[in-house]
This record gives C-alpha cells, structure tokens and sequence, in this order.
C-alpha cells in the first residue's frame, strides 16, 4: 500500500503536457500574431495542429513546447489579453483547479481571475465565475488526430477482462468441487485436447489444399 501510494504522488508531481481544450467549444489553445516579442493565444480547430503546452507542477507556468514562451498576462485586470512571452522566474504562474470534471487556471499573481475564454477564437484572463468559460481538459500529445482507441485495442481489452473472469471464477469453482492442480482449471479437459484438435485440424487443412491443387494439376 505504501508503494503505491508513493508511486501515485511521484506520478502527480510530474508535469502536465498536452494539448489545452475549451470544455465549451471544443478548440484548443494556439499561438496567433507571433512578433519578436512574442505571441498573442487564441482558439482554433484541434485538427490544425494545435500547440503543445507544458503545466508546471513546480513553478504554475504554463509553457508553449512550440515557441519554447510562457503565458503571461498583458495586465492583471478583468478581461485581460493573454500573451506568450520569454519564460523568466518573474513571470506569473497559475494554479490548476480541479473541480467536477474540469479543470481551471487560477492566476497566481491574482487569484479572483482565471484563465479562460469569452469567444470562439480568444483566450484572455476573467473573474473566476460561470459568467465566462474557464473549463479546460489537458489532451496528451498525439492523441487528438487517433480519435481514441482503435478497435483492436478495445477488442484486446475485452478479451484479456473476459478470460481473466473466466479463469478466475472458473478455478474458483473448480476447487469448491476439491480439484487441485491442471484440474482446477474450468474446461480442463478441453484444454488438454486443444493442442491435438489444433495439430489434427492443421493436418486436414493441409492435406484438403493438397487435394485441390492436385485435382487443379
């Protein structure tokens, strides 16, 4: 119990990389107008190719892996225009808030604003109410162009859960009856058959596909 708990606050302390989306409308946080001093965020489609942000656990910044800038406000103030600017100790961070199924970035410098956006294309900095949206989710990093998990996978995963049970509950009942060893297994005899039905099934595969080409020939 204590390794797990250690690995699970180890796992916590590490920082969040991904891309940011707006639990209202979908789109992710991106770089626009970017001038040598830096960018300006706003919204768009997650299909085009958003940028990649990087939530510090440590120090509450938020940083942009594609132009290697933090976010910082323009000014601390209700409706606020949200930069990107050169990462420095000096820059404000933002806290992440966790609440019913979302997360906020509180701002650190002042913590009645949030991190949040008020259009379909612009990010800026609000008072933290349900008067703006300030609801994101963190997508990890190549995930958004896969459209989750293919067919395959899940397929996999429902096998492997469905033949855990089965054994599982199969042994357990199995030994209610007093069998031990290969026994216990549910459907030990089938089991112990399965390798020869196998062999004997090959055998006849082969020997029909030679009988075909052979009528063919």
């Amino acid at each position: 119990m204590l390794a797990l708990l250690l690995c699970f606050s180890l796992s916590w302390a590490q920082d969040v990389t991904g891309y940011i989306v707006s639990a209202s409308n979908g789109k992710c946080v991106t770089s626009v107008n970017c001038l040598d001093i830096g960018c300006v965020l706003g919204l768009t489609d997650c299909a085009a190719s958003p940028d990649v942000f990087t939530w510090s656990t440590d120090t509450g910044f938020l940083k942009n892996n594609n132009a290697n800038l933090c976010v910082a406000p323009v000014t601390i103030n209700d409706g606020a225009a949200v930069n990107m600017v050169a990462c420095k100790a000096s820059l404000p961070g933002y806290k992440w808030v966790r609440g019913a199924g979302e997360i906020r970035f509180r701002s650190l410098l002042n913590p009645s604003l949030c991190f949040g956006t008020k259009t379909a294309v612009t990010v800026g900095l609000y008072q933290c109410d349900d008067s703006v949206s300030q609801s994101w989710s963190i997508t990890p990093q190549g995930s958004l162009d896969k459209g989750g998990m293919s067919g395959g996978s899940v397929f996999l995963i429902l096998f492997v859960c469905v033949a855990v049970v089965y054994l599982s509950v199969g042994c357990f009942l199995q030994r209610r009856k007093g069998l031990k060893g290969w026994e216990s297994l549910p459907n030990a005899e089938f089991w112990r058959q399965l390798p020869l039905l196998v062999k004997e099934g090959g055998k006849y595969t082969v020997e029909r596909v030679r009988q075909l080409f052979s009528k063919t020939s």
